[in-house]
């Protein structure tokens, strides 16, 4: 039987140590110089409104050939309705704080791109990530807005994808490399 998780997959098998890890305020990390080989700027890039900063303390925290791996949102029309619109607005699914995103703040790829290159960090390119279905994605933000699941069981119920070959229309994962890939 082939093994279709690539390597990344094959990874998560494996038995983990647990990894120190640090959380702070993006724009103000209180870390030395070159601290860390990896650095995940997890949901902030569409809620910060200095995103210029921020990539500039994830480059400073990282090591020589360190790695910055983020998550984001696109600008585009269904991305503001989804994060806009749906998950702020509307009393049936609403789940976030009114406010937490705007439209300003959602980043398009290009606008990451630039923002990595101006601080030395080599693009390494970015991934589609989305909900499984649009029926899968409307199922658990019912089910959170209404309290039968936590946070942490919305990806069950989703079902979250990685489709590498496709525009993201909505959330995007990505990575870039201090200095060179």
């Amino acid at each position: 039987m082939r093994d279709r998780a690539g390597p990344c997959g094959r990874r998560t098998r494996r038995p983990y140590r647990r990894a120190p890890h640090r959380t702070a305020p993006a724009e103000r990390l209180d870390v030395p110089d070159a601290a860390f080989d990896l650095v995940y700027l997890a949901d902030t890039l569409e809620i910060t409104a200095d995103p210029d900063r921020v990539i500039e303390q994830a480059a400073r925290a990282l090591t020589p050939d360190g790695v910055l791996v983020y998550d984001t949102v696109n600008r585009t029309p269904v991305s503001r309705l989804v994060y806009l619109v749906a998950f702020q607005r509307l009393p049936m699914t609403r789940v976030v704080p009114a406010g937490r995103y705007a439209a300003r703040r959602l980043r398009p790829p290009a606008e990451v791109a630039a923002l990595l290159a101006r601080h030395g960090l080599a693009d390494g390119g970015i991934c589609d990530f989305k909900p499984r279905s649009v029926r899968s994605l409307i199922a658990g933000v019912l089910a959170r807005r209404r309290g039968r699941i936590t946070d942490d069981e919305i990806e069950a119920v989703v079902g979250f994808a990685l489709a590498p070959k496709s525009k993201p229309l909505v959330t995007y994962l990505g990575h870039a490399r201090k200095g060179r890939l």
